[in-house]
């Protein structure tokens, strides 16, 4: 008799290894398992739950694997629990919820083994997931190995057919001299052959001179399972004799540390001992054309996983370097394989990103140049750092002191009151009390039309449109005299202090100075990239509340 097993869930990394697994026990046992695969996603984009449901009735079991919400899962189980159906409800390893085995119908010892091999994963345990599912419910009588538990951590490189030490990895992959750079990703993804956004990172970091470090972990501490957590990870491959093995890390992860953790735990332990900072790689569940076609691109249901909980944590926030892919539809069970594909553009600015923060450690203090840019809106003398709460004449005052005790070159002004009246003697955003020749006199530096035009060329060719469109020809007129762009602020040894560029003149500036839509004026792209490529500053700090930036 064959098997006829129904299977929906909502966690992507089950849905290769188990069409695997069906496909492997079919050609080893002859055509004996029929199966009806789905994801969360197919019912919500495909309008296959009637087809689903109708397969189902007719099944000896349905497996629901969730994490997160299923769409119509009332009707789900309400239209089988009628049909008399055999039912296995399961959450996730890392999100548990006992409701799920008080609605599932199976026997207690049968719920116990199904969601072991469910929650261990990959290809071995879906196979003898099936073979046992065949011997409980159709009377089959294959060989079955118990589920077997899987690595919970571990590094992965796509140059390695298995998982090496760390002591091998390093002999074999670790260039004495470089930067490197650690990655964080979840452990379902490696087992689920999700890892082309990881093998993505891993290209781009070591294209760019550095060695990598990528380590999967279950972002979950439970003893019981085997999962040793975020302080064993840190310590057993990322500490070496006390000391960090890498300068900075990239971290895939979703929601918060804190779940690697036991209850009197918290992230910043860990985190502090390493001493590194700590990259956040998005991953959105939009498509990739969803992600660049939308106004907001990431989901709003991704926001607090992928946002606020990491950042509460204290990792910095970058951008999204993978968008959910859906395959074509598998021809023996007619689902949609879900994956994770890398967007190469993002992906290269994050490894920049991050290897700036890796060189930043590397950089003798006497030689690091700092930016520091004071928030100023509206664009007013009075309001230079204007800021809720925060003093930041004085708070900026307060960083030149730590900075120059730390060795950076820099003469330490009297008191906050004097960082302001010199910037205020020089140029500023406040263009009411000078003429533009004294502007022009006032300003710290002048941008030449050719180096900004060769700035504007490096633009994408729909930026460079709509700038010229809003703008005029490069290099415009705002803060443009006689066809140089004019920098405000001041420098102090190796420190520029500068305030945040407007985002329009001639317009409105009230209206548009937040407004997304309003490309940045030639003036504005020509600032930072003046700071980033003249000034040549190895970090930026801006001070003061939100600004045109974000």
């Amino acid at each position: 008799m064959k098997t006829k097993i129904a299977f929906v869930t909502t966690i992507p990394p089950d849905a290769a290894p188990f069409l695997s697994a069906v496909k492997s026990v079919n050609e080893r046992k002859g055509e004996v398992v029929k199966t009806f695969f789905r994801t969360g996603g197919d019912f919500r984009d495909f309008g296959n739950l009637d087809e689903f449901i109708q397969f189902a009735q007719k099944s000896h079991l349905v497996i629901v694997h969730l994490m997160g919400e299923l769409p119509e899962f009332d009707l789900l189980l309400s239209s089988l629990k009628r049909a008399g159906v055999p039912i296995v409800v399961s959450s996730s390893v890392i999100a548990q919820n006992k409701e799920f085995q008080r609605v599932s119908t199976v026997e207690q010892k049968d719920y116990q083994k199904i969601v072991k091999y469910l929650n261990y994963g990959g290809k071995k345990n879906f196979e003898n997931l099936l073979l046992y599912v065949a011997n409980r419910f159709t009377g089959a009588n294959y060989e079955v190995d118990p589920p077997e538990r899987p690595p919970w951590e571990g590094i992965y490189h796509p140059d390695f057919e298995h998982l090496p030490t760390l002591d091998d990895y390093i002999e074999k992959k670790i260039v004495p001299g470089r930067p490197t750079v650690g990655v964080w990703f979840h452990q379902n993804h490696w087992q689920g052959g999700n890892t082309s956004y990881v093998d993505s990172l891993i290209k781009e970091i070591e294209h760019q001179g550095a060695n990598v470090l990528p380590v999967f972990f279950s972002g979950m501490k439970d003893p019981t399972l085997g999962m040793k957590g975020l302080e064993w990870v840190i310590d057993n491959y990322f500490m070496k004799d006390g000391e960090p093995l890498v300068e900075v890390i990239i971290s895939a992860l979703s929601f918060s540390l804190s779940t690697s953790l036991s209850d009197s735990e918290t992230p910043d332990q860990f985190l502090k001992k390493l001493q590194v900072p700590i990259i956040k790689a998005i991953l959105t569940v939009n498509s990739y054309e969803e992600w660049r076609d939308t106004f907001q691109g990431l989901n709003i249901v991704e926001i607090p996983s992928s946002i606020a909980m990491p950042e509460f944590d204290g990792i910095l926030i970058t951008v999204p370097v993978a968008a959910m892919k859906f395959s074509e539809t598998d021809p023996q069970t007619g689902t949609k394989i879900i994956s994770y594909e890398p967007i190469p553009e993002r992906v290269n600015k994050l490894v920049r990103l991050s290897l700036n923060w890796a060189k930043l450690r590397r950089i003798p203090n006497k030689e690091k140049k700092v930016a520091i840019i004071f928030h100023n809106y509206p664009p007013r003398n009075d309001l230079i750092g204007h800021a809720f709460g925060l003093d930041s004449p004085v708070s900026v005052w307060n960083i030149l002191r730590d900075l120059q005790e730390a060795g950076v070159q820099l003469e330490l002004p009297e008191n906050g009151k004097e960082i302001i009246d010199e910037i205020i003697n020089g140029l500023t955003n406040d263009r009411r009390w000078a003429s533009s020749k004294e502007l022009a006199e006032r300003a710290v530096a002048k941008i030449a039309p050719e180096q900004y035009l060769e700035w504007f060329q490096q633009l994408p060719a729909d930026v460079k449109e709509k700038m010229e469109k809003q703008w005029g020809k490069p290099p415009g007129k705002l803060f443009s005299y006689k066809k140089e762009l004019l920098v405000a602020g001041i420098i102090n040894g190796n420190v520029f202090i500068g305030l945040q560029p407007r985002r329009g003149f001639f317009d409105d500036p009230l209206s548009i100075y937040h407004s997304p839509d309003i490309p940045f004026p030639h003036h504005y792209y020509g600032y930072y990239r003046w700071i980033r490529d003249i000034f040549k500053a190895d970090v930026v700090m801006h001070i003061g509340k939100h600004g045109t930036l974000e």
